[in-house]
């Protein structure tokens, strides 16, 4: 059987999150990038590992022949790749108070009602509403949202729509996830703490209503599919964590 084999870059990793349980799907780190294998069942790379920082994209058959895609040399052979499944690269991994994140204590700004509008970006919720909306609402609606969830069982959703659930809406300021309707009291805070705490990208800054915050890394989202959702209910409940 032919495969499709894809290479993106180690820096890339946290993209991964997005197919983390999609069918067949294998990865192995190795020094010059993240390689992907999947069993070629048609002619077209699937459109959501299109949507991957992809380097470069081959096909392997059944020899072990890696060929760039449109070239007719190969440029391994008896290639062989001992990988592993996105979920077991990257573990659904639940924190022993809140979500994936750094807490800091020191940073600590009022928030204030805003005048501007800004677009509802993200839903801060209880699990087990979630967990009900995913069950129940048409894949249309799921297709663009990510989620993040505590040991705690609180649910951090990002992408629209939004789900329709009780909860705290949240908009965005380049990164900084506020709750919808306030700002930081002082305009200028938010570059100095993007500077400070956000220089270095992949983590999102999410703020509470008194003005205490997590640094939540992008990795640890995943994107919501109903399988997706099952699999991490199971994971609270079998820590212990579920009614």
């Amino acid at each position: 059987m032919k495969h499709w084999v894809f290479q993106i870059a180690i820096k890339d990793r946290s993209a991964l999150g997005a197919v983390r349980c999609f069918p067949g799907l294998m990865v192995k780190e190795k020094a010059d990038g993240l390689w992907l294998e999947l069993p070629k069942t048609t002619e077209q790379v699937p459109r959501e590992i299109r949507k991957l920082p992809l380097q470069q994209t081959f096909t392997l058959d059944a020899e072990g022949n890696l060929f760039p895609v449109g070239k007719q040399t190969p440029i391994a052979t008896n290639w062989q790749l001992t990988a592993a499944t996105i979920a077991e690269f990257m573990p659904v991994s639940l924190p022993v108070s809140a979500f994936p994140a750094q807490v800091d204590r020191v940073f600590r700004s009022k928030l204030v009602s805003s005048d501007r509008e800004r677009q509802v970006v993200g839903l801060l919720a209880n699990w087990e509403p979630f967990l009900h909306y995913v069950s129940l609402a048409a894949k249309a609606r799921l297709g663009k949202l990510q989620f993040a969830v505590s040991e705690n069982r609180e649910v951090l959703v990002l992408g629209g729509p939004v789900p329709t659930i009780p909860g705290q809406a949240l908009w965005s300021m380049q990164e900084v996830l506020l709750p919808a309707g306030l700002d930081f009291e002082y305009s200028g805070l938010l570059p100095l703490f993007k500077k400070k705490y956000l220089a270095k990208g992949g983590a999102f800054g999410l703020f509470r209503e008194d003005g205490s915050w997590e640094r939540i890394d992008k990795d640890a989202f995943q994107a919501v599919t109903r399988s997706a959702v099952r699999i991490t209910d199971k994971t609270l409940k079998g820590n212990g964590n579920g009614p």
